[in-house]
């Protein structure tokens, strides 16, 4: 059946049913330039708009009835964990999440970056604001286009209002890391199904920064299954 002719796709993986939806001429299509690392561990409905990149190690865990929306062009990176228990969880289009960090029941708008090892609890995150490293963010709303600054604690709505506003550095930043993980993504796509980084270190995807990649003799890719690109 051809992809086109829908407007939602569900692929069962693991104990997680990954869903694709939009407009079926073109929406779709772009999502199947989605990469799910084969190291990741998914479990519930996770919705996949394009180009998402979800990095090695990465948790997502949401409890039926709820679902974690990854809008488009996001990027999990490694190690990064998200539970959704009590609602819904929508992640903007272009927002990164970093390494190690952990986002639980939140919500995260568009062109949001979370810093390494960032936590983040019953909480929204409004367009295009920075939690940066090590901070915890439990219980309020970020406001838009604010800063967390690293190792920091908030707790209270009156804490916001101190927090300074981005600046064209940080949106430069911004941009640059998603630029890298959309690469990332198309670049693993493209990779033969069954490239040996199943199991360990893998050739590098073809990228603006790395234009030679390494090829695999097809004894030794007839060694391993399918990756879990879309």
């Amino acid at each position: 059946m051809a992809v086109k002719n829908y407007h939602s796709i569900s692929i069962k993986s693991g104990s997680a049913t990954l869903e694709i939806s939009g407009n079926p001429d073109k929406d779709v299509h772009d999502a199947r330039h989605s990469f799910v690392d084969p190291t990741a561990s998914l479990a519930g409905i996770i919705e996949l708009g394009k180009k998402v990149y979800i990095g090695p190690f990465v948790r997502v865990e949401a409890k039926v009835p709820y679902r974690v929306k990854l809008t488009g062009e996001d990027n999990l990176q490694d190690n990064v964990s998200i539970f959704v228990s009590t609602r819904d969880t929508t992640i903007g289009e272009q927002t990164s999440v970093a390494h190690g960090a952990q986002i639980i029941n939140s919500t995260l708008g568009h062109f949001v970056f979370i810093g390494f090892n960032a936590f983040i609890e019953n909480s929204v995150i409004e367009d295009g604001a920075m939690i940066l490293h090590g901070a915890r963010v439990i219980g309020v709303t970020i406001p838009k286009d604010r800063i967390v600054p690293p190792g920091s604690i908030v707790t209270s709505e009156d804490q916001t209002k101190f927090l300074l506003p981005v600046e064209e550095a940080n949106i430069e930043f911004k941009e640059e890391v998603i630029s890298v993980n959309i690469e990332l993504a198309s670049g693993y796509r493209q990779l033969e199904p069954g490239n040996p980084g199943l199991n360990r270190v893998s050739p590098n995807p073809r990228t603006s920064w790395n234009n030679e990649s390494e090829s695999l003799s097809l004894a030794v890719k007839s060694k391993f299954p399918p990756t879990l690109g879309l």
